[in-house]
């Protein structure tokens, strides 16, 4: 068994080094104008990883309020997803995929079957808006690919707001596996892969 890579250590930041992980599928599965162009998110992420391949190191982002909310309240949400449910969370750490140049790092695992994935949005809006509304797509490629890295076949997407009273701070969301989806991130994982290579290539061959 592998040695458990602590989310946020210097050994996750390593391991993520050029590597497109769950988080920033978003921008991996972005499309252009036309069909079969890759947004401008997709290239610009790919830059990045390519500038991560050369230097070895990791862009380390999301350093902003919203950012360390998040980081400040996850122990807590699942806390209170733990009490509410009776089951015990993993922390996995980073998790490569076995044959795929890809990873996550879901906020945790429940045996098997499912992973945890932990939002606390600022917004209140937006908090109201994903009990009521249930619309999950903001999230949706990010929980499929660690249901990718993990083979879970469903999600817990767990929205917490500490500012609200019990029992209203936690709202779990059901994302299931959707092979469809995954046989996409697969495809355009590879598509990214080989467009980092050729930027580092493409930008060594510029001295």
């Amino acid at each position: 068994m592998s040695a458990l890579i602590i989310e946020r250590s210097q050994q996750w930041y390593e391991a993520r080094c050029g590597i497109p992980t769950a988080s920033v599928l978003d921008a991996v599965m972005s499309d252009g104008r036309k069909a079969g162009e890759f947004g401008k998110p997709f290239w610009s992420l790919v830059d990045t990883k390519a500038w991560e391949m050369l230097g070895h190191t990791a862009y380390i982002g999301g350093t902003g309020y919203a950012a360390q909310r998040g980081t400040d309240l996850e122990p807590v949400a699942i806390a209170a997803y733990e009490e509410r449910t009776g089951v015990t969370v993993n922390r996995p750490g980073f998790l490569l995929h076995p044959t795929l140049r890809f990873g996550g790092t879901p906020d945790g695992t429940i045996g098997n079957t499912h992973t945890l994935q932990v939002k606390c949005p600022e917004t209140p809006g937006k908090v109201v808006a994903l009990r009521c509304d249930g619309d999950v797509s903001e999230y949706a490629w990010q929980c499929q690919g660690e249901m990718l890295v993990t083979g879970a076949v469903f999600c817990h997407l767990c929205v917490f707001d500490d500012r609200l009273p019990e029992p209203d701070r936690l709202t779990v969301i059901r994302v299931d596996r959707d092979e469809g989806a995954i046989g996409r991130i697969e495809e355009r994982v590879e598509r990214f892969n080989e467009s980092v290579t050729k930027r580092v290539a493409q930008f060594r061959g510029k001295l």
